[in-house]
């Protein structure tokens, strides 16, 4: 079971992204699409906190459909990203290989909390 949370902050032009548990196919699916509707509220040059605490491996086609995802948040202006990781390693491990090809961690950032990658790109800002 998986659950995925998607919001904007217009003020700050900042993706929040939740995702947790354990991805399939229809799931995988689902949430591409809840991400297409939500990223026009953003600006050029967005930032994204990604939320992977509780994510689990996905099924290979799952991975496919979310590396479109994340290849979809790079073409609509995507800057920089601050991930929070998961407690599940494997997830963590899968996520970030997947995920090479479209973003080169020089724009990455890592956190232990939402509150910490905020205060990340609020300094990030800042330099």
């Amino acid at each position: 079971m998986s659950n995925y949370e998607f919001r904007v902050d217009k003020s700050k032009n900042r993706l929040y992204a939740h995702i947790e548990g354990f991805f399939h196919d229809d799931n995988a699916n689902e949430a591409l699409e809840e991400l297409k509707k939500i990223l026009p509220e953003l600006r050029p040059d967005f930032d994204v906190v990604m939320d992977l605490t509780g994510l689990k491996p996905a099924t290979q086609n799952a991975v496919e459909i979310l590396a479109s995802a994340a290849q979809l948040v790079a073409e609509s202006g995507r800057r920089r990203a601050v991930r929070i990781s998961s407690e599940y390693v494997a997830g963590t491990i899968q996520f970030k290989r997947s995920f090479k090809d479209v973003s080169t961690e020089d724009n990455v950032q890592y956190a232990g909390s939402v509150e910490e990658a905020d205060r990340i790109l609020d300094e990030w800002d800042k330099s």
